[in-house]
Order: structure tokens, then sequence, then C-alpha cells
């Protein structure tokens, strides 16, 4: 049985300071949002990054990265460059 792939160890993760982990972004090009026409200047929106918790589940997200972890890469270890 192989390790569960945590978004925690996922290059792709992107924690936001003092807000809970469980609420970081994915940076997975796959993850932004496409952006529409602002109502207001009518000038396209910037694309938004899904929460890693949404692009790994499946219903939330068009092109997930799923359960399984389908987009996940090792981070580097904390401590080396």
């Amino acid at each position: 049985m192989s390790a569960m792939k945590l978004c925690v160890d996922c290059k792709w993760c992107v924690p936001e300071p003092r807000i809970p982990l469980r609420y970081a972004s994915c940076g997975h090009p796959s993850s932004f949002d496409k952006p529409g026409i602002s109502p207001v200047t009518g000038e396209p929106g910037e694309p938004m990054p899904s929460q890693c918790s949404s692009h790994r589940l499946s219903h939330l997200s068009d092109d997930p990265c799923g359960p399984e972890g389908r987009y996940w890469e090792a981070a580097e270890p904390r401590g080396f460059a």
C-alpha cells in the first residue's frame, strides 16, 4: 500500500499566513478558475486558485486532482534549496 499523497507535502500547496492550513490554495495551473469579464470594468478578471481541498474532491472541480492526487508532486524538503 502506498502512502497517502497529502497536499501539505505537495510542491503546489500554497499555505496562507494566519489562515489554517486546511484552507491552503493549490498552485497547480489546472486549479485556477477561469476569470470572466468584469461587469464593472469590462476587463478580464484575475485567475484565482482553488483551495487544495476543493481540487482534491472530484465533485467540486471540473479538472480535479482528485482523491488520488493526480497532480501531486513532492515538495522539496524544508531547509534545502
